[in-house]
């Protein structure tokens, strides 16, 4: 059996010449450590300095999960299909996944280990049926564009990621684009990791935090006056409630009222000099 020493502990190290790979497609080597990694099969390799293996992203099929529990460490979720691996310059690593069917998307490794999705919408339907339409030009979001078999993935120089959309005959780059006033006299902030809307006024306040998948804000902020000098004066969640900022004559915080219980400056971390957008 392939791997069999990865069975019990699928991030342990094994010496390269007592790993037989199974399936290795493509290679990438990190830029900050220039440690070189290898797509095998369902599992992404890195090769340490003293020549062993170590699995860094996904889990060997062997190796049942416990279903009960979510994780977002890339060690402990599944690779569906990769398709090719690229570095960004900081060292994020970018996957392809795809099966030319349901499963369409970039996902991303952080430096901290941990795995979201990046790019690519979840499909309902395959996209070899010729009623499945796989393309939208209205979905220029990153993390809702539907894509249509990936064969390949490249990051530049410059750090943008690209996307050989082969199924659409299209090379997708996403990039990162300044912020413009809407009808609103808003500025709309997109995170792909997260799937969420940073909202900020004209006066570069942060207003709302909305989910990009369902439209609705999980946060919303308020301001004591409309204007750029407005100190923030109430934090509101997706369930209604509130916390309320209170403050001096000096616009110091003194107390936060949440459900109606105060706490004094002394019991909390002051949020005075994080107010605005930058």
């Amino acid at each position: 059996m392939i791997f069999h020493n990865f069975q019990e502990n699928n991030s342990s190290l094994q010496f390269l010449p007592q790993v037989n790979l199974r399936w290795p497609t493509e290679l990438s080597i990190n830029p900050l450590d220039g440690s070189l990694h290898i797509l095998d099969d369902h599992l992404v390799l890195r090769v340490t300095p003293d020549n062993r293996l170590k699995v860094v992203v996904g889990r060997p099929l062997q190796c049942p999960s416990d279903p009960r529990e979510k994780s977002d460490l890339a060690t402990d979720v599944y690779l569906e299909s990769p398709q090719g691996i690229a570095f960004a310059p900081n060292g994020d690593l970018y996957i392809a996944e795809s099966d030319s069917q349901t499963v369409n998307r970039v996902r991303v490794v952080g430096s901290d280990g941990r795995i979201s999705r990046f790019a690519g919408a979840e499909s309902k339907c395959s996209c070899l049926e010729e009623t499945c339409s796989c393309f939208d030009e209205e979905h220029v979001l990153a993390a809702t564009t539907k894509l249509s078999t990936i064969s390949s993935i490249t990051v530049s120089p410059d750090g943008l990621l690209h996307i050989c959309d082969q199924g659409n005959l299209r090379i997708r780059s996403v990039t990162a684009s300044l912020p413009q006033l809407n009808d609103l006299s808003e500025y709309n902030i997109y995170s792909p990791e997260s799937q969420e809307i940073y909202v900020f006024n004209r006066h570069g306040q942060h207003i709302a935090t909305r989910n990009t998948i369902s439209g609705k804000d999980v946060y919303t902020f308020s301001y004591n006056v409309n204007t750029s000098f407005g100190k923030l004066s109430t934090v509101t969640d997706a369930a209604g409630n509130k916390i309320y900022i209170l403050r001096d004559y000096n616009n110091q915080v003194s107390f936060v009222n949440y459900f109606n219980c105060f706490q004094s400056l002394s019991n909390i971390v002051s949020i005075n000099n994080s107010d605005s957008f930058p």
